[in-house]
């Protein structure tokens, strides 16, 4: 699984974006939004993966260097579930590249509301368009897979 946070400026703030992707299967498994780029936001997003996927013992959590990564309370939280933190190199997103794209899309789908929008209604939008376009990606992924299954026959 791999983790990060991105931003989305507004002119009555900035709204803190942290969302959890199955690297496999490219899934969105959780995400939290809050005005506040804090430990509890990724923690918020770690809480709910294990609440609706139950990962096994083991598994590889991969984030920057940020600070609510590498922090005492994200690190006890990765110990109680057995979770094994890695980190990318300092200064490069390719590591993460991943979430980098996905971001990518979400802030161009996003970009003219978060100029034009209080944050209540960006975060409502925000929701609604992730989840279309984690929708899009699933269905995109399926397809992927499909079409590949049927070249291979």
């Amino acid at each position: 699984m791999g983790c990060d946070i991105t931003y989305i400026r507004t002119r009555k703030g900035t709204l803190y974006l942290a969302v959890f992707i199955d690297i496999y299967s490219r899934k969105v498994v959780g995400l939290s939004m809050n005005n506040r780029m804090k430990d509890i936001l990724v923690m918020d997003v770690f809480m709910q993966v294990y609440g609706k996927e139950h990962p096994e013992k083991g598994l590889i959590v991969h984030t920057d260097q940020g600070s609510q990564f590498t922090c005492g309370r994200f690190q006890v939280l990765l110990k109680l579930y057995d979770a094994i933190h890695s980190e990318s190199r300092r200064g490069n997103p390719h590591d993460n590249a991943v979430i980098e794209s996905f971001y990518r899309t979400i802030k161009r789908e996003l970009v003219q509301d978060a100029i034009t929008s209080h944050l209540d209604k960006l975060k409502e939008k925000s929701l609604n368009t992730l989840k279309f376009i984690i929708i899009l990606k699933e269905c995109n992924l399926h397809w992927n897979l499909s079409l590949h299954l049927n070249l291979k026959n």
